[in-house]
């Protein structure tokens, strides 16, 4: 689903089935599951976003996966990192390359690694 003002760049072998609104700038063979929300953000090559998850005003790099019903708010993910089921990252969380964030963790304004 395409919300309003939507507008989505690259994408080549994308796969979306959830919901994309504004500008939003997906890579190569990146995934957006059903019940995901993508919004004002940048997913790098191979990124898996889940069912139920969203990703908010935020950069994910290459081959992460954010983990169903977790949200990513206005921060940065490195890539290969792995973003618990049910994990809350907000307020310019910043997460290092192939970090892990465990499920249900909240994470404010954090440095992983710190």
């Amino acid at each position: 689903y395409l919300g309003g003002g939507s507008q989505i760049f690259g994408g080549e072998d994308a796969r979306v089935d959830g919901e994309l609104v504004g500008p939003v700038l997906l890579g190569r063979k990146a995934s957006v599951a059903a019940g995901a929300v993508v919004e004002r953000s940048i997913l790098g090559d191979g990124v898996v976003v889940e069912a139920g998850a969203s990703v908010l005003n935020s950069v994910i790099l290459d081959n992460s996966v954010v983990s169903e019903g977790a949200t990513v708010d206005s921060s940065i993910v490195g890539a290969g990192a792995l973003i618990g089921r049910g994990a809350t990252l907000r307020d310019a969380t910043i997460i290092g390359f192939n970090e892990e964030i465990a499920a249900d963790a909240v994470l404010d304004g954090a440095r992983v690694p710190a």
